[in-house]
């Protein structure tokens, strides 16, 4: 029956030219198939040495010079986390990184990881045919942000445990993936507010209207993405004095004689600044295999900037509605709230320090050590679809 209605997905994906439907559907049967085959050398090995945890090497494996996307940005943050030898895949021959040695991935050298447990941070390359050869004991995959065609073409060779950010995105996938905190690092505290000394008697200041400012990104880093403005957010831009774009990509054709909107380029330091001047912070509807924003996100709540959220997101199991955040279901719903929050500035400041205290407690970095730790030397398969509620109780 799930093959037939599999069959009938295709032909209607066919006619609507959308493949990616149709790989989103076989997910979770790939899934059902590395789990119920005959286990291969590397799945043998982890179930003889499960109750040994530890004795095997730590490989970390991705793009470490791609530090603006999200794959290269959590690959270097992993490499400060857990204590591993780091390997390269858009670069050849050795280098430094954060103290430590970093090695390029070269197959027809063999410079490549051998045993152990391979920690493998994005999949959207071609530069895994060494994997079979290195023989590893486990392999851990983080695929977040890539297509259900990659995923599918790319799982399958590579696979064995699915790490994931959310459990609404695991569930895509299956049962039986871990589900972790991203390893988002807590952003330093912003410095007081420097005291202004009142004017001498007599004197008059003319002080600027305070303005409310209100935040987007306009695509991820990962790929150059074709996005429209849409009615909703050509609307969104008139409830604030302005409105910050981060990464506007192609949004910048839309709005780029607007007087109210300001463009933010996504650079190495670019998020703090961004961050830190708005008043709310909207996370904009995507398909799911395109909504990044794991540090803007995360770096938004521990600074106290309320966010909008949509209720079909992967971070709005991380979010209390109307206590640490808002949820919304349609464009309206989203204007009434940023209304709302323009108008009542002590509850936008609730909801902005239950955020803040919130996220400090989630990526305290003792407990992002030990839930990593856990993740990497624990269980081979962990049936954790409800684990990011969990740790947010």
């Amino acid at each position: 029956m799930r093959n037939l209605k599999l069959v009938e997905e295709a032909k209607l994906t066919h006619r609507r030219e959308n493949p990616e439907r149709l790989c989103e559907r076989a997910l979770p049967i790939l899934s059902d198939l590395l789990r119920g085959g005959s286990p291969g050398p590397a799945a043998r090995a982890v179930v003889g040495s499960a109750n040994a945890p530890g004795d095997a090497e730590i490989h970390l494996v991705g793009r470490l010079h791609a530090p603006l996307c999200d794959d290269g940005w959590l690959l270097q943050r992993l490499g400060q986390l857990i204590d591993a030898r780091i390997w390269s895949l858009d670069a050849r021959g050795t280098g430094s990184f954060a103290n430590r040695k970093w090695f390029g991935i070269d197959a027809d050298t063999g410079s490549f990881p051998r045993f152990g447990t391979h920690v493998i941070v994005g999949v959207d390359t071609e530069n895994f045919d060494w994997l079979d050869r290195a023989t590893p004991d486990r392999v851990i995959v983080f695929c977040s942000g890539v297509t259900p065609s990659i995923c599918l073409d790319q799982l399958r060779r590579i696979a064995r445990d699915g790490a994931f950010f959310s459990s609404a995105e695991a569930a895509r996938f299956g049962a039986g993936h871990h589900v972790i905190v991203p390893p988002v690092a807590l952003p330093p505290p912003p410095p007081p507010a420097a005291a202004q000394a009142p004017p001498p008697r007599g004197v008059w200041r003319i002080e600027e209207r305070a303005r409310w400012r209100l935040g987007i990104v306009g695509q991820t880093h990962q790929a150059v993405q074709d996005v429209e403005a849409g009615e909703g957010l050509q609307r969104l831009r008139h409830y604030a004095d302005e409105l910050a774009i981060y990464d506007a990509g192609r949004l910048r054709f839309e709005f780029g004689d607007q007087r109210n909107v300001r463009f933010f380029a996504r650079t190495p330091d670019g998020l703090l600044p961004f961050l830190s001047r708005l008043d709310a912070l909207v996370v904009r509807p995507r398909t799911w295999y395109h909504e990044s924003g794991i540090q803007e996100f995360f770096t938004a709540r521990a600074l106290g900037v309320p966010i909008l959220c949509p209720a079909t997101s992967r971070w709005a199991e991380y979010m209390q509605d109307g206590i640490d955040g808002l949820l919304y279901e349609n464009d309206d719903r989203l204007l009434e709230l940023v209304s709302d929050l323009r108008t009542a500035p002590g509850w936008a400041a609730d909801i902005g320090a239950a955020a803040r205290k919130c996220t400090a407690a989630l990526l305290d970095p003792e407990r992002l050590g030990r839930a990593y730790a856990q993740l990497i030397h624990g269980p081979r398969i962990a049936a954790s679809r409800h684990a990011a509620r969990a740790k947010l109780s």
